[in-house]
């Protein structure tokens, strides 16, 4: 184990702040680990945040990265663009609005900006060309679901379609067609819990706090109880993992 002199230790609390591991091995005769541990029983620290970037290599990175492409940052700086999106997301840094609107908007229109051909009728020759694939007045395209038409939703209930745009709970139609318009506060449910029976004789309707106390979890056995939380927690984690796309690196990313 080597020996530190007064000399070594003075220049460590001096440059240790601002300078990367790498640059301070070379300055002074210690491995990383010495380095490291000696500024830490000497209680030294850091000034930035990016330990493996000169301090004000730092600083400058925070001044020119709204402005600047992660590819042109990464040649000024000499590193890859993953390590400026990495040290961009530590220092919780973005692009300006500007920016983002000078590199995705290239061909777009300006705003206030008119057209060449506003006002203007279609020539002829292009009209001759483009008439068989317009759509005539009334078309209707060949894949519109008829009115009648049933799908399945994602809670697995069935859905009909009554009119353009418009679709249903089946089973809450069919107990309207039977019974009358289902007063607020109150739902339709299947006797026997099987939402693909949608007959008058299956289903019932019942109050809000009624399906809550049926559907309570405390009515059923541990072993169900269990199952039921598990399940919940799976669907949690399923949802976290979704919603946590890679939007902020995408935003940092140019």
């Amino acid at each position: 184990m080597k020996i530190w002199t007064e000399e070594q230790l003075f220049i460590l609390a001096a440059l240790y702040p601002f300078l990367p591991m790498n640059d301070l091995i070379e300055i002074i005769p210690h491995g990383s680990l010495a380095i490291a541990y000696a500024a830490r029983r000497y209680k030294l620290c850091k000034t930035g945040r990016l330990w493996s970037w000169r301090y004000e290599d730092e600083q400058r990175f925070i001044e020119l990265y709204p402005h600047n492409s992660n590819a042109e940052l990464a040649e000024m700086f000499g590193k890859s663009e993953a390590t400026i999106n990495a040290a961009a997301f530590k220092l919780n840094l973005y692009k300006t609005p500007e920016f983002h609107y000078e590199r995705s908007s290239k061909g777009f229109f300006k705003p206030g900006q008119e057209p060449p051909n506003k006002g203007k009728p279609m020539p002829k020759d292009v009209y001759e060309r483009c008439k068989a694939t317009m759509f005539k007045k009334g078309n209707v395209p060949y894949n519109t679901n008829y009115n009648g038409h049933e799908r399945i939703s994602k809670d697995g209930y069935t859905e009909i379609r009554i009119r353009k745009g418009k679709y249903v709970l089946k089973h809450r139609l069919v107990w309207e067609q039977h019974k009358g318009k289902i007063p607020r506060g109150y739902i339709v449910v299947f006797k026997d819990r099987n939402p693909k029976n949608i007959t008058i004789e299956n289903l019932e309707m019942i109050t809000l706090k009624e399906n809550m106390r049926r559907n309570s979890i405390h009515n059923y056995p541990a072993e169900i109880k269990q199952v039921i939380r598990l399940n919940k927690k799976l669907k949690r984690a399923i949802n976290e993992k979704q919603n946590s796309g890679p939007e902020r690196s995408s935003v940092r990313t140019a």
